[in-house]
């Protein structure tokens, strides 16, 4: 017996009908919907589209809302410079076939896995789209394409001795406050950067994520409550020495910003970056980044026995993959400690 399909007719700016089929009445409807979408954007459906046309609507439509801050930009430059390669972006999607996938990912092979990974992502959505809208009937990105190449090496935390070393040698510094916000409540770079006295709650000591400084490419600095997820808006309970470092530098300050330049307005890139740099005259024997002071509060908690739900919380992580690469690497360490200890109390 044949299956029952249900169909929507959308008819062209030339008079050319299309038709959208699906299971189910829904999934017919949200076919017309994308298409007729698609037409308002300027997108003539009608036509055989090549990959850049199809890509940049795949972005416009797809991608483009839900991306904040620098993430638009990286994208894009990966689809520029990695998707739409020479021999394949002025292609018919029609005419593209897994080998043409396969060549272009052998074409980028030499560059790391993530990379390769955000590239093939990038193929599987606009040739999904493609076919959601009906306009290929089959994508040819298939599931044997892989992404190969290094994996990039797993951070390793700051020592407990090591945070101590970086705390002390920063006191000084007006980048002091910076630097144990980030490894003592685990703050990302542009959080810090935007957090207001207005946001701590010293009495209970409480931290409220609330507000971020993203550093844009191109477009002057602002503080936001737009935050880079839902997830990123939590509320952090802060360790006791942490809070005594806040309330001595409150103390000393006429700022809203808790890090700020010395005119006591938000920073900009440029005045963060040298207030980083002072960091590097220091002489410490190792290097740190901002990110590795925030895997280095995350990697604590964890240690200290907070279960995955509440470090995920704390962290502001949107999915429980990205706690989970912090546990994991921790709990291979922890095993081989543990082994060890075994093996070298046998005879």
């Amino acid at each position: 017996m044949a299956t029952k399909l249900f169909t929507r007719t959308l008819t062209l700016p030339n008079g050319q009908r299309k038709y959208f089929r699906g299971k189910t009445q829904e999934i017919a409807d949200a076919k017309y919907k994308e298409a007729k979408r698609m037409l308002n954007a300027g997108l003539d459906i009608s036509v055989d589209l090549n990959l850049t046309e199809l890509t940049q609507i795949w972005f416009d439509t797809v991608k483009r809302p839900h991306l904040k801050g620098n993430t638009v930009y990286t994208d894009l430059t990966n689809i520029n410079n990695h998707v739409l390669q020479p021999f394949i972006a002025g292609m018919s999607v029609r005419a593209i076939r897994p080998v043409h996938i396969q060549t272009a990912m052998n074409n980028i092979s030499h560059l790391s896995h993530s990379v390769q990974s955000k590239v093939l992502q990038s193929y599987r959505g606009i040739f999904d789209f493609a076919v959601d809208n009906d306009l290929i009937a089959k994508s040819p990105v298939l599931s044997t394409i892989k992404a190969r190449g290094a994996k990039a090496e797993e951070k390793v935390p700051l020592t407990p001795e090591q945070t101590r070393q970086l705390l002390v040698a920063t006191q000084d510094a007006r980048i002091h406050i910076g630097v144990a916000l980030m490894v003592g409540a685990g703050l990302r770079r542009e959080e810090a950067c935007g957090l207001m006295w207005e946001d701590i709650d010293l009495d209970n000591g409480v931290l409220h994520v609330r507000h971020a400084l993203p550093f844009i490419r191109g477009q002057e600095s602002r503080v936001t409550t737009d935050l880079k997820t839902e997830s990123a808006r939590r509320s952090i309970p802060l360790p006791l020495w942490l809070i005594e470092e806040l309330r001595a530098e409150k103390a000393k300050t006429n700022s809203v910003y808790v890090l700020h330049k010395k005119d006591g307005q938000h920073l900009t890139l440029s005045s963060f970056t040298r207030m980083w740099e002072v960091i590097d005259r220091k002489g410490l024997d190792f290097k740190v980044h901002p990110h590795l002071l925030r895997h280095t509060c995350i990697t604590r908690w964890v240690e200290s026995g907070l279960d995955m739900k509440e470090v995920q919380y704390l962290a502001g992580h949107s999915t429980p993959e990205m706690t989970m690469r912090v546990y994991a690497h921790y709990d291979r360490a922890a095993r081989f400690k543990a082994t060890t200890e075994h093996i070298r109390a046998t005879m």
